[in-house]
């Protein structure tokens, strides 16, 4: 029987959401390992609850949403509106504590000095979204680790970088975490391996 092993390492990727009692000596076949990532075909909107927003404005900004790939997040500065150039989403990261943080920093930057400070007003997330999943990956590397699961080659790595969202999937553990550090990432670490 074909095994691609998940070996999750908790202990130095506490960020990435692991289940309790899935640990780095736990392993999972592909098929068991797909079950827990979303699938790709599209994201959705969720506005937070203290958005403060129109019904119109939360319309617009799930049609933008939709065009994002997940995790990400939409940042705005309440006194400026949506439509203001200060309106930020950062999309396809590893989780969407970090896709907040950058939301926010990128808003923070492009604000007028004189408004006040930028608030998340949306998650963009997988369709089907459920909290509390073993495995965040972002939409592409989702995607990627799944159709290489398919391909049932011998070995994979994946390196992420939680910062960037960016990623590097080889049969190589080294040529993983190159292929992350290419993308300008300097946290590209192996999440799991076969």
């Amino acid at each position: 029987m074909r095994v691609c092993i998940f070996c999750v390492m908790i202990i130095v990727f506490g960020f990435v959401g692991i289940k309790p009692g899935f640990t780095q000596n736990n392993s999972l076949t592909c098929y068991e390992g797909r079950k827990l990532l979303f699938a790709t075909r599209g994201a959705i909107g969720q506005a937070t609850q203290d958005s403060n927003l129109t019904e119109k404005d939360i319309e617009i900004l799930q049609q933008v949403a939709e065009t994002q790939k997940y995790y990400g997040a939409i940042a705005f500065s309440p006194d400026e509106g949506i439509f203001s150039n200060a309106t930020v989403a950062a999309a396809n990261y590893h989780d969407i504590e970090t896709a907040r943080k950058v939301a926010l920093v990128e808003c923070d930057t492009k604000r007028t000095t004189s408004t006040q400070m930028c608030e998340i007003i949306m998650d963009i997330l997988p369709r089907n979204y459920q909290p509390g999943r073993a495995i965040q990956l972002n939409m592409d590397a989702s995607r990627a680790v799944t159709e290489e699961c398919r391909r049932k080659t011998n070995i994979i790595f994946l390196a992420i970088s939680k910062e960037t969202g960016h990623w590097g999937l080889s049969d190589n553990q080294q040529d993983s975490i190159v292929i992350c550090e290419n993308n300008k990432a300097q946290d590209c670490e192996i999440l799991f391996q076969n």
